[in-house]
């Protein structure tokens, strides 16, 4: 018989860690944490619940390790998780069948996302807009280490799309206000330009299209106008992550060409201290 593995990869979460090892540790197998050198009590939390705990570099994102996280599963199935993630009962009932049945090798989840306390129907983040595989058997998904790019059949893998159902998904809590936002939008803006191509000959219309097009994408074509003014405000908030992606990534081709600020400032720093000199001359 199949047995289920639960991967969980944290930094600092020891206020959700105990909630997303409660939803599962009735009816999975093992529970492995990957923590990327926690400075708090989430390691700690994990292994008194039972977790087996294993450490990663801290590259300030999650994906890199994912791949190392289900190396260290012993089990047919892997469902992969974050520490702000929860299994709902239902939920879990339906993946054993799924697993249990044998017709499938991964399973497309919709996510129930909340954001700012509010849940987000819309706007990309809709259970109907947001699934992501997550609960697969081992070898028929690839894990991708970039950035947000998250899990990958392999072209042989019968998968299924699960439906959403009067909100059945895995509940995401996703930011907690607008601040947490905007936190983690600079940190991942920075490793998106790090990875991002510069050509200055279509920078500018990068800078202004690709924006601008995730706006409307968001706003009209994902319906945010449908989640109100939160739905808006992420709407715009997606818009300046593009174009924060991309004028990050200029920046990187303006230093690596002509330098940091730093030698600039020190520069004009030394001339300007050079006219006192000559005074004193």
């Amino acid at each position: 018989m199949s047995k289920i593995s639960v991967v969980i990869n944290t930094y600092n979460e020891e206020n959700n860690i105990a909630n997303v090892i409660g939803s599962v540790e009735d009816w999975t197998d093992e529970i492995i944490v990957v923590d990327m050198h926690s400075s708090d009590r989430t390691a700690t939390i994990a292994l008194s619940m039972g977790a087996k705990v294993f450490l990663h570099e801290n590259l300030g994102y999650a994906d890199p390790a994912r791949a190392f996280a289900i190396a260290k599963s012993s089990h047919d199935w892997i469902l992969m998780l974050d520490a702000d993630e929860m299994v709902p009962y239902e939920l879990s009932k339906i993946l054993k069948r799924i697993m249990e049945s044998g017709d499938f090798d991964a399973v497309n989840i919709p996510w129930i996302n909340y954001l700012f306390g509010k849940h987000i129907e819309n706007t990309g983040w809709g259970g109907h807009q947001d699934k992501h595989i997550r609960f697969f058997k081992k070898g028929y998904v690839i894990a991708d280490s970039r950035i947000h790019n998250f899990l990958h059949p392999i072209h042989t893998a019968r998968v299924l799309d699960l439906k959403l159902d009067k909100n059945l998904g895995i509940v995401h809590f996703n930011y907690k206000d607008l601040n947490h936002f905007v936190e983690k939008m600079n940190r991942y803006t920075s490793i998106e330009a790090s990875k991002l191509k510069s050509d200055d000959k279509i920078f500018l219309s990068r800078l202004i299209i690709v924006p601008l097009m995730e706006f409307f994408k968001r706003l009209l074509y994902r319906k945010g106008y449908k989640d109100g003014m939160y739905g808006f405000i992420l709407s715009v908030f997606m818009m300046f992550y593009k174009f924060l992606s991309y004028a990050k990534a200029y920046e990187n081709t303006m230093i690596k060409n002509f330098g940091n600020s730093d030698k600039t400032y020190k520069v004009i720093a030394s001339e300007i201290l050079k006219e006192y000199e000559n005074q004193k001359v």
